[in-house]
């Protein structure tokens, strides 16, 4: 099921993620993991990209945006998951201040782009 809005199609499906702190074996060393924080229907409208050298490797910032239903709760210390690409999140919006919709502004800063 797939909902429309003015905005857009919110027909795929996308997992945002929290970071979580984990301990190792020797319970002094903390990791940083991530977790589930909701599985939701979004729209994912691609904005911008460029490519650029980093560590002399060419590297691509690509920025999109992601609308979903407003629920509470999600920051800018999260992540999404879209299909194979992980996504870093930007800025939170709430259009209005309404609570209707969510506008999750994310980047991919480490995709690499193949020579």
């Amino acid at each position: 099921m797939s909902i429309t809005t003015g905005a857009g199609r919110r027909d795929k499906r996308v997992t945002i993620e929290q970071p979580i702190e984990t301990r190792g074996t020797d319970f002094l060393d903390p990791q940083n993991d991530w977790e589930t924080f909701a599985d939701v229907w979004a729209a994912v409208e691609p904005l911008s990209g460029r490519e650029f050298l980093q560590n002399r490797e060419q590297q691509t910032d690509y920025t999109v945006r992601v609308r979903t239903l407003y629920f509470p709760g999600v920051n800018n210390k999260m992540r999404i998951v879209y299909r194979d690409e992980i996504f870093q999140i930007l800025s939170v919006i709430d259009p209005l201040e309404q609570h209707e919709e969510l506008e999750l502004m994310c980047a991919d800063f480490d995709r690499a782009v193949e020579p």
